[in-house]
């Protein structure tokens, strides 16, 4: 399998479809929301002309009321590379949500299932209550999450009273597996995947155009319809709301929000949220022992090349000339995962 990832609005649905027909494979979609029927406009997903034009898996599979998490999501998607490598197929793994990339690479730490009495209890609690409750009980698990990420914070502290122990340390002990390949047995993990990660990454001044351009384009393709409608059916408690966009425009019909403001409230948020993915796609990888094509310098030397995208070495490529180094690379063992960081030209 390929995985195409990089931040939002890099370009990643439209490259993938191109590509895919270049490598006659398969897309599988790993973005969080797109699993979502009803919610097609805020989602930014596939159009039906290019869902026509190659296969397309892992969309529109729950309604918006139904749970959905990594978990699920990992054993998914491994089943649909397995039914496409059955077809003698390559799967294209499509999509910004980093935690679905891990999961299905390395799997995820063992944590407890759901309690919905204790998960009632602590959602009394406003968001700055829960994440001070978190900060005094697993200090480390709190710094890596945001307030407002209500739902993270919430998992994280029913994790604790269930487990008897902080997340952070079951999480520890599932990194140690992943780089000490003799304790995956010992903990229960089961061996990371390793493939080949193709991370778009335009030009910054290029990236946040398309970032204003889509808010802009979301907002003329329907998104207050969209929400109305959801909002209609099954209520204005979703879990799926509050992400990008959604919650925006949920934040106009409160009233916490002007409506000539929300276009540029959504693309503020999304450079934000660009921003987030683009530390993951500079720190973790070095972190989990993936390999970083172009080499990346050291921190220090970072501000010294100007020629740099966002302060990443970035290989600009045609898109044939992209196909062309991964089927020479796939002939050969992949011992490691890889990431190519590379701008389409």
């Amino acid at each position: 399998m390929l995985i195409v990832s990089g931040p939002t609005a890099s370009g990643k649905s439209a490259f993938a479809v191109a590509l895919a027909d270049r490598l006659h494979a398969e897309v599988v979609s790993i973005d969080s929301m797109q699993i979502y029927r009803q919610l097609d406009v805020g989602t930014a997903k596939p159009s039906l002309q290019e869902r026509a034009r190659v296969p397309h898996h892992l969309l529109d599979c729950r309604d918006p009321d139904q749970p959905w998490n990594a978990f699920e999501f990992a054993q998914q998607a491994r089943r649909c590379v397995a039914e496409i490598n059955a077809r003698s197929r390559i799967a294209l793994l499509v999509g910004g949500t980093t935690l679905y990339i891990s999961a299905i690479l390395q799997g995820l730490a063992p944590l407890p299932a759901a309690d919905t009495e204790l998960r009632a209890k602590l959602d009394l609690l406003d968001n700055l209550d829960l994440h001070q409750l978190l900060a005094s009980k697993d200090p480390v698990r709190a710094v890596a999450l945001h307030p407002n990420d209500r739902v993270r914070v919430i998992r994280a502290l029913e994790s604790v009273d269930l487990l008897g122990a902080p997340v952070s340390e079951s999480h520890a002990s599932h990194q140690r597996s992943l780089v000490e390949p003799h304790l995956a047995d010992e903990v229960g993990h089961s061996a990371p995947i390793h493939t080949i990660i193709v991370v778009l990454m335009p030009a910054r001044e290029v990236l946040y155009t398309r970032i204003n351009e889509r808010a802009q384009g979301m907002l003329n393709a329907g998104i207050e319809r969209e929400v109305q409608d959801v909002v209609a059916r099954y209520g204005s408690d979703l879990p799926a709301l509050r992400a990008l966009g959604y919650a925006q425009v949920m934040q106009v019909r409160s009233g916490e929000l002007r409506g000539e403001d929300l276009a540029e409230t959504i693309a503020r948020h999304t450079r934000r949220f660009a921003k987030r993915q683009m530390t993951f796609w500079r720190n973790e990888p070095p972190k989990r022992g993936w390999l970083q094509w172009p080499p990346q310098d050291r921190a220090e030397d970072r501000s010294k090349n100007a020629n740099k995208k966002q302060n990443f070495e970035v290989a600009a490529l045609s898109l044939e000339e992209l196909a062309t180094k991964y089927l020479d690379r796939h002939t050969q063992p992949i011992e490691t995962t890889e990431v190519w960081y590379v701008d389409i030209v």
